[in-house]
């Protein structure tokens, strides 16, 4: 990557070039509808690139729930009832020869009167399992990753004390420490362990008290903690992932900017990057990288609106994968995965409908899906764009559908009306000069907006 070393940090907003295949694009599923789903959610993909995905069902009961996709349907089980309140993660156990069943694990925070915990959960087949992980106030904010003999390690606050805890499971006993002591550290974990190992441990973490981002790492023997991003009011909503080198990279949000950064540590300092810096708000960063060590990132923006980032090798490509999934509701929860073609598959919660939403960058079909049900304003993309803009919609039925291109004073400067057979379609803009852009869609009593840049 080209990026500056050491603490300083990258504030130029990058061109972009949209490297995905052609012919692919963002298609969205509604996973669960009934009641209130998904406002956490953890998507995992097994060895056949199927998803699967954990979630808070009614948030208001507190229910967790499971899913995974069978052919066109999607198979779902209740793991457990009640006063489940979310920071879920997802990991898959591979199946052990005969068997070909992908065994599911969860971790979540359990909350009840007088009792916060780490609910851990683990399918054998056949039935669920569910145990409490420490004592009371043992948890919050938590994640989960597993180890090469696939024993669960998690990462939470303490939600008494407020500090940095760890807890692993060793084949018979769960074993709990302290990882950072001090008063108020320890909220929005990620947590990672080095492949082929069962005790070289990555955390990423937010300290409260000096608004700071934090890194711990266990190296068999010894916790050491650093500090990454201390550059402003930092560290909220991080997700960390190890490459192929098993440095860490960490997303997270800038407050004090209202971007979304990204850290990176090259083996001697963190290279940090400011991916999105027009956003006005920055929530539930979700981090992956892929077979070339590239970042990919889900996160909410502006409060209602599913984007994705990702570096390409060159430069960041920003996109809007579902400009509305409840504006004002706030803090949805994003995971992103990525499948062996190296293609963004992310589960997230639409707070307007109140459903739990698939989506994955592909060909447009693959799901068995009839006809779409609604109309849709998707992905804009590249976003920055340097010349052509591609608009991508989805319309249910044979429809005529408007589209007007606003600049920031609100002067029109595109109009274009044509009629659509029902699917999923895409429109192209040429021309534009350099600047900020509104497009507003408009089929029957359908209208949708959504905000784009051009940089020539």
């Amino acid at each position: 990557m080209m990026m500056m070393s050491g603490r300083r940090l990258l504030s130029m907003l990058m061109l972009v070039v949209c490297s995905m295949v052609a012919g692919d694009q963002w298609n969205v599923v509604v996973v669960d509808s009934i009641g209130s789903n998904g406002k956490s959610s953890s998507i995992r993909l097994d060895g056949n690139d199927v998803p699967h995905i954990a979630y808070q069902g009614d948030h208001l009961a507190g229910i967790l729930k499971y899913t995974v996709r069978d052919g066109g349907e999607w198979d779902k089980w209740t793991v457990f009832s009640h006063d489940i309140v979310g920071y879920i993660t997802l990991v898959l156990v591979p199946p052990q020869p005969p068997d070909t069943t992908w065994l599911p694990r969860i971790s979540s925070f359990y909350s009840a009167p007088g009792y916060d915990a780490i609910f851990y959960s683990s399918f054998n087949g056949t039935i669920w399992s569910n145990e409490w992980v420490g004592a009371i106030y043992s948890g919050n904010e938590s994640a989960m990753a597993m180890d090469f003999n696939n024993n669960p390690h998690i990462s939470f606050m303490n939600s008494g004390s407020l500090n940095l805890m760890y807890a692993h499971y060793n084949g018979s006993d769960w074993l709990i420490t302290v990882v950072d002591a001090a008063y108020m550290t320890g909220y929005s974990t990620s947590i990672a362990v080095e492949p082929g190992t069962d005790d070289h441990v990555h955390i990423s973490y937010r300290d409260e008290t000096n608004d700071r981002l934090m890194y711990a790492y266990f190296n068999g023997i010894d916790w050491s903690t650093s500090v990454v991003d201390a550059d402003g009011n930092v560290g909220r909503y991080t997700s960390l992932a190890l490459d192929s080198y098993n440095h860490p990279h960490i997303s997270y949000e800038d407050y004090t900017n209202k971007a979304l950064k990204y850290a990176r540590w090259n083996g001697a300092s963190w290279e940090i990057t400011s991916v999105d810096t027009l956003a006005t708000n920055v929530y539930a960063t979700s981090l992956a990288l892929d077979s070339q060590d590239n970042p990919h990132i889900s996160y909410e923006r502006n409060l209602g609106s599913l984007s994705y980032a990702h570096w390409n090798g060159t430069v960041w490509a920003i996109t809007t994968v579902d400009p509305s999934i409840g504006g004002g509701q706030g803090l949805h929860s994003t995971s992103i995965t990525l499948d062996s073609g190296d293609n963004p598959h992310i589960s997230y919660w639409d707070g307007g409908e109140w459903d739990l939403k698939y989506a994955y960058y592909g060909p447009v079909g693959i799901e068995g899906q009839g006809p779409p049900e609604d109309f849709l304003l998707g992905s804009i993309y590249p976003n920055p764009a340097v010349t052509s803009v591609y608009v991508v919609f989805t319309v249910p039925l044979h429809s005529s559908v408007a589209f007007d291109v606003y600049d920031v004073s609100g002067r029109v400067v595109r109009e274009m009306e044509e009629s659509f057979d029902p699917g999923t379609h895409t429109v192209t803009l040429d021309g534009l000069e350099t600047g900020v852009y509104f497009i507003r869609m408009q089929a029957g009593g359908f209208t949708a907006s959504s905000r784009f840049l051009v940089l020539r």
